[in-house]
């Protein structure tokens, strides 16, 4: 399995640094990677940043493709685990407001 930040987490196991700071699913596959040398101390979100799928405007048949794909993953569950597997939160609808600037 490949390290998703490799230099960062050669420092930690070697002692250069004392600590990592990644994003969740980063930290995740370190802690895997590493066979437990790398654990990760905090499941709390420092920075969550929500993000979305842009398409061009017009292109109304990717958008709903693109839709009602994440309302199937929704509907079969698919979503949330994906969301636990990585230790994310959907987010909710003030942060996708102050993302879009509303």
């Amino acid at each position: 399995m490949r390290v998703p930040d490799p230099e960062a987490t050669q420092a930690l196991v070697s002692g250069q640094v004392d600590a990592q700071i990644s994003d969740a699913a980063v930290a995740g596959r370190v802690s895997e990677s590493t066979q437990g040398a790398v654990k990760v101390t905090s499941t709390k979100l420092l920075y969550p940043i929500p993000v979305g799928l842009a398409v061009t405007k017009g292109n109304t048949e990717l958008k709903g493709k693109l839709e009602q794909g994440l309302k199937d993953l929704k509907e079969d569950g698919t979503y949330q685990k994906l969301l636990s597997t990585y230790n994310l939160e959907e987010p909710d609808e003030s942060q996708v407001s102050e993302i879009l600037g509303k």
